[in-house]
């Protein structure tokens, strides 16, 4: 069953790719004096799972703070610069912070927000090189077997198998059973024909990692599937925004709006969705409610 976050008409923001980088995204959601009583929503690379496990509560435990003085609701989707497994929906969920599984829907008035994570690291081989360099050095360390695995345990990966977006059509299915009509979209990266449609500038990493360019298609095509099922479903998309590329740029694709965000520990990049269409209500038996 899909998680369902429900809340009354209020401002929704989304921004992309804070990166870790957790004072300036504290210090810019502050000074922002649009962001308050408000729904906020992080298109991924949030690089949960880069830091100790305590690093990272104690990080997410601080930005909750100000989330609560300024009565916002944040919510965090999973890019490749993190960890899945904080995104289960258990693991950070606190007052005003929520880290979200795939397929998450946050209904705002009457309209519904799908949220889908994941993408595919380019840069995966080199991360994957450098974790492995690190328990080589290890084992030329500790001569003893208990040792090495305690050590071993303490290096941090920082890239993970289970990275890559899933096309879940039970996920859809229940969406469609239940009478949900979609019309915002927030992802980590975007379908296929919309920003950024090209692979300009990606050869050297398809050269380093072989089945790179393979699974950066099928990546695409994640969402492109998404965006086809809803359109054959009947949903009144009107919007789908996404991070990943750190650019900033906006695509009018049929009667949908595309906008890709800048990362915002570089640029507070935002986009303020457009929540004024009306549909019928949700089945009330059907919410997992976070009321704040």
């Amino acid at each position: 069953m899909n998680v369902i976050y429900r809340f009354e008409q209020k401002p929704t923001f989304v921004i992309a790719d804070p990166h870790g980088h957790w004072d300036v995204l504290r210090q810019r959601i502050e000074k922002c004096d649009e962001m308050h009583d408000c729904i906020l929503f992080i298109a991924g690379d949030n690089k949960l799972g880069f830091d100790k496990h305590e690093r990272v509560l104690n990080n997410c435990e601080l930005l909750n703070k100000v989330l609560a003085n300024k009565n916002i609701v944040c919510f965090m989707l999973r890019g490749n610069h993190d960890n899945p497994s904080y995104y289960d929906g258990n693991t950070i969920s606190l007052s005003h912070l929520h880290a979200i599984p795939d397929y998450t829907i946050v209904q705002v008035g009457e309209e519904n927000i799908l949220c889908v994570g994941g993408a595919i690291s380019i840069d995966r081989m080199t991360r994957k090189q450098e974790y492995m360099r690190k328990i080589n050095c290890l084992k030329e360390i500790y001569t003893f077997e208990d040792d090495f695995e305690i050590a071993k345990n303490k290096v941090i990966p920082t890239h993970w198998s289970s990275e890559n977006p899933v096309f879940d059509p039970q996920s859809l299915e229940e969406i469609h059973n239940n009478s949900i009509k979609i019309s915002h979209v927030i992802t980590h990266t975007s379908p296929n024909f919309a920003f950024k449609n090209d692979i300009d500038g990606l050869e050297p990493w398809f050269k380093e990692d072989p089945s790179l360019k393979d699974d950066n298609h099928n990546e695409r095509m994640v969402f492109t599937n998404i965006y086809a099922w809803l359109l054959s479903h009947e949903h009144p998309l009107t919007t789908w925004t996404y991070g990943h590329f750190h650019e900033h740029e906006e695509m009018d694709i049929a009667d949908c709006k595309f906008t890709a965000l800048h990362r915002c520990d570089e640029i507070f990049d935002y986009f303020q969705l457009n929540l004024q269409q009306k549909f019928g209500r949700l089945k009330k038996d059907y919410y997992i409610c976070t009321e704040n």
